[in-house]
């Protein structure tokens, strides 16, 4: 009871959410609508985001950013939007279970993957290192927490959910890329480590028809030299069947609605990019490769989603704002937009594009206000977007600066 009212009074005055700021006109693919998480008085530090498998609505997990809450305070908010972007609850997460602490620390990215009976797994990391799953009810109770037993040396990179109801956890360890799949239960059936004679990493994950994975991430002796963009193919079991290089860095990767796979990677190694498209089959032999951005400036951490007509969605980040675009099939920019409508100076970082209900795109990243010199506060990002194909984005109110509710 001590620490149920602990958690309202820290949340009372805690969260602020923008109202929608982005408006259409009629039958475009647009923004339809977004909503910053936080406030300057208590900031978040990340962002994780889940769609339900049942109604397409949205969970939010929003960690604190307090180095060490208390076992007493919440380290966590989960917040429930759905699909018009209306807050439905939201709801402390206390940094104990059963009477016992957690130790949960915010600093490490957390993740969050939706069941198929409206439960969510989201994956976090406690001060020792440990990889917990604390699997929650649609209702926001934490049913349980499950310690994965995985390397305190381990970094997860991303999560997914398998086409089977697993999730697949994929990172580095050790200097080694690693990929592992656990149950619902947070029972481990395979964990599987991956070395190409560097130093190697896995950050994405298409899971394939047949049950395997495609894995992509990056193999280098130091970031500053030119690396390896490593592409992976494995069966379901992680076992590594076939392997393709490409010169390059910072790769992404999705799967196209004709059963092959879109790659995209900056082959440059400076300050500039030069992003490629690349098409493969499911053999890993290219079908077409095409360079559709090229610029002095970089784009960050960037996502790509596919579309329902076999393009696919980018969003990365100019400096400090939002850069989409529409990438088509073969490969051609069909739009981009830069979202720069905020007045305040900010940093953006993207987080996630996933792909929802098959119209629409949700978009999270963080965002810091910043006095010029360094980044002050964090902020959660979340945007929905109508799968915008050949055309590009339509907003009114350029430049309004958003109201606080």
């Amino acid at each position: 009871m001590k620490y149920l009212i602990v958690a309202v009074a820290f949340l009372m005055g805690y969260i602020k959410t923008e109202r929608v700021i982005a408006q259409t006109t009629e039958g475009s693919p647009h923004i339809v609508w977004e909503r910053f998480i936080g406030s300057s008085e208590k900031p978040f530090y990340d962002v994780a985001i889940a769609i339900s498998l049942q109604d397409n609505s949205l969970l939010i997990c929003a960690p604190l950013s307090e180095l060490k809450p208390s076992d007493s305070e919440p380290a966590f908010l989960l917040i429930y939007l759905d699909q018009g972007g209306k807050v439905i609850q939201e709801i402390p997460v206390v940094n104990t279970f059963n009477g016992r602490p957690l130790a949960i620390t915010p600093q490490a990215q957390p993740f969050l993957v939706p069941l198929s009976d409206g439960r969510s797994l989201l994956f976090v990391r406690t001060r020792q290192g440990k990889t917990l799953a604390l699997d929650i009810e649609k209702s926001g109770k934490l049913l349980n927490v499950m310690d994965l037993g995985l390397p305190d040396s381990i970094s997860i990179l991303n999560i997914v959910a398998t086409p089977s109801g697993d999730c697949l956890l994929i990172g580095e360890l050790n200097g080694d890329a690693f990929a592992a799949e656990v149950d619902e239960h947070g029972e481990r059936k395979w964990i599987n480590t991956y070395d190409h004679g560097k130093n190697e990493y896995f950050d994405s994950v298409i899971p394939r028809k047949d049950g395997g994975f495609i894995f992509v991430g990056s193999s280098s002796v130091n970031p500053k030299f030119p690396s390896d963009v490593w592409i992976v193919k494995t069966d379901s079991s992680g076992v590594k069947k076939s392997e393709k290089i490409l010169i390059g860095r910072m790769a992404s990767g999705c799967s196209v609605n004709d059963g092959t796979y879109m790659i995209v990677y900056d082959k440059s190694f400076t300050k500039r990019r030069d992003l490629c498209a690349v098409n493969m089959d499911s053999e890993l032999k290219e079908v077409s490769n095409t360079e559709f951005f090229s610029a002095e400036w970089g784009l960050g951490l960037y996502k790509i989603a596919p579309t329902i007509n076999g393009g696919f969605i980018f969003a990365g980040t100019k400096v400090p704002w939002f850069w989409m675009a529409y990438i088509n099939k073969f490969g051609k920019q069909e739009w981009s937009y830069l979202d720069d409508r905020n007045i305040t100076p900010q940093h953006v970082v993207c987080r996630s594009l996933i792909t929802s209900g098959g119209v629409g795109f949700v978009l999270t990243g963080v965002r810091g206000e910043s006095d010029g010199i360094k980044v002050k506060h964090k902020y959660g990002i979340i945007k929905f977007l109508i799968d915008g194909s050949a055309h590009s984005p339509q907003i009114k109110g350029k430049g309004v600066k958003p109201e606080w509710r």
